[in-house]
């Protein structure tokens, strides 16, 4: 008898916006290498976000072909409603956009209410994204199972991590151009500050208007479209990781930060705060507080007990113990 066929579905692939399918893919290269899994994985990914014709082609497929797990990776709820006939799990990243933006009923049946109906399991990846999904969905949380993400970069050797002396003056990086990232407060807590910035954002469009109406034109790099490797380097040549977001499903940088053993600032709200309990935490909605924790920073610094405490913490998202996780689940349905 042959291995149980599991099929992850990725949404359409967009440069700059690759963490769900960094996510996936590095589980899914960790159960190929491994020769106890007994799954055999394959792929499914989309040519546009609304897809219409795969939906029509697999719904067609599923008719005849049964007995698969089907796992919807994220972006693509209504994917699952294709496969009728299969056991489905989906994964739910953070509601964030359902709940600050006036989405049609049109759009909250087709990716929310009908695919956590007809979904088998649904993965939430944080237990801040699994009070949402109780909240909103209440009928679904019998089905939620909280799986976190996985570190998806590799640990720095902890002579390198652990040992780490901040330049003059601080560097500060970055990451996400979307509202929620909170990047605007951060430009402004750094006005009159001596302090270097790098922003990773996939769509700067109008960051350059907005670092000249601060001040920080000169002591600012916009970066757009990196690589895994460059972001990687990022990592290593910066003081501080600011992460101070209105809202997350999870907060991989917070992870991918920590096992660089660079410190960060990041918000006073879960999951932000369950990650990072030694950052830095601030109200994301205080520009006074961000600038505070800055010149905290600046002046003391960050010890070496915390960042090991940080360093520790992730034994528990490595991809052996996530992909574990994982295969319970499918060996459950």
């Amino acid at each position: 008898m042959g291995k149980q066929p599991v099929y992850l579905v990725f949404r359409k692939a967009n440069p700059g916006n690759f963490s769900i399918e960094s996510i996936y893919r590095g589980l899914l290269n960790f159960w190929r290498q491994s020769k106890q899994t007994q799954f055999d994985f394959k792929t499914i990914s989309l040519n546009h976000n609304f897809d219409l014709f795969n939906f029509v082609k697999y719904f067609l497929r599923s008719l005849f072909v049964r007995g698969q797990i089907i796992h919807v990776t994220g972006g693509v709820n209504y994917m699952i409603m294709a496969f009728p006939f299969q056991k489905r799990v989906l994964t739910i990243h953070d509601f964030y956009y359902l709940k600050a933006e006036k989405k049609s009923a049109v759009y909250r049946w087709l990716y929310y209410q009908l695919p956590l109906r007809y979904a088998t399991k649904v993965v939430v990846v944080s237990k801040a994204t699994k009070s949402d999904l109780q909240q909103l969905f209440p009928s679904a949380t019998d089905k939620a199972v909280v799986i976190n993400n996985p570190l998806t970069v590799p640990l720095a050797a902890p002579e390198i991590a652990l040992n780490r002396t901040p330049s003059k003056p601080i560097h500060i990086l970055q990451i996400g151009g979307k509202a929620l990232k909170n990047y605007d407060r951060l430009l402004e807590a750094c006005r009159e500050l001596e302090v270097k910035l790098t922003l990773v954002h996939a769509r700067p469009h109008g960051l350059e208007e907005k670092l000249k109406a601060c001040g920080l034109t000169a002591r600012a790099r916009v970066l757009s479209t990196i690589s895994s490797e460059q972001l990687q380097e990022l990592y290593q040549q910066a003081d501080l990781l600011y992460f101070a977001s209105l809202e997350e499903g999870f907060g991989l940088p917070i992870l991918e930060a920590q096992a660089n053993g660079l410190p960060i600032l990041t918000s006073n709200r879960s999951p932000m705060k369950d990650l990072a309990p030694e950052a830095f935490l601030v109200d994301p909605l205080d520009t006074a507080a961000i600038r505070a924790a800055i010149l905290q920073f600046i002046k003391e610094g960050y010890s070496r007990e915390k960042r090991v405490s940080a360093y520790e913490r992730l034994d528990q998202f490595s991809y052996e113990h996530i992909a574990q996780q994982y295969s319970a689940l499918y060996a459950e349905l």
